[in-house]
């Protein structure tokens, strides 16, 4: 049992999971985007103010730091990352390359009525169509990527315990 990554749309459950599967498997737990705040000093949602571009160079930087930890690898850790980070094909390698990754897959719809009322967000936020509109927009414009990146895709609907499980299942066969 090495790295495992979780990747998915917003609202998929990657941080929930994720902290379950750290605590079942008794390995550190990191998201990426609470890295990406600390190591910047900002808030995700004020470093995409400076620019999405200028984000999603931010977020790769943290993700290559983070593979390149010298026992990285050695041991299980659960990582939780940001929507976006299967955007840059050198981030998809880098995972795939170094852990196990998985694609918590949720509907466009169920995730509109997950993140119905937040707004913390920017990628909704910025969205005049609406929620549900720009989930399903970004999922048509990511799920190559995710795919590409993933090992496995796991059903994220439901409790996420049961997700859990589920994700358990595949990265402690």
């Amino acid at each position: 049992m090495g790295p495992l990554f979780l990747v998915g749309m917003m609202g998929s459950g990657k941080s929930t999971v994720g902290r379950l599967l750290a605590g079942r498997a008794e390995a550190p737990f990191v998201d990426l985007d609470t890295r990406l705040e600390r190591i910047f000093g900002a808030s995700v949602s004020e470093l995409m103010a400076r620019g999405e571009a200028s984000f999603r160079e931010l977020e790769r930087a943290s993700l290559a730091q983070l593979v390149a930890e010298p026992a990285w690898g050695a041991a299980p850790c659960v990582v939780a990352t940001g929507g976006g980070v299967v955007l840059d094909p050198r981030n998809r390698a880098d995972m795939r390359r170094t852990g196990r990754v998985v694609l918590l897959e949720v509907a466009p719809e169920q995730l509109a009525a997950r993140l119905r009322g937040d707004t913390t967000r920017p990628l909704l936020a910025a969205s005049e169509a609406g929620p549900g509109a720009a989930l399903a927009e970004l999922w048509a414009a990511r799920e190559a990527d995710y795919r590409a990146a993933a090992h496995v895709v796991v059903d994220a609907a439901g409790p996420a315990a049961s997700v859990a499980e589920r994700v358990w299942e595949v990265w402690c066969p």
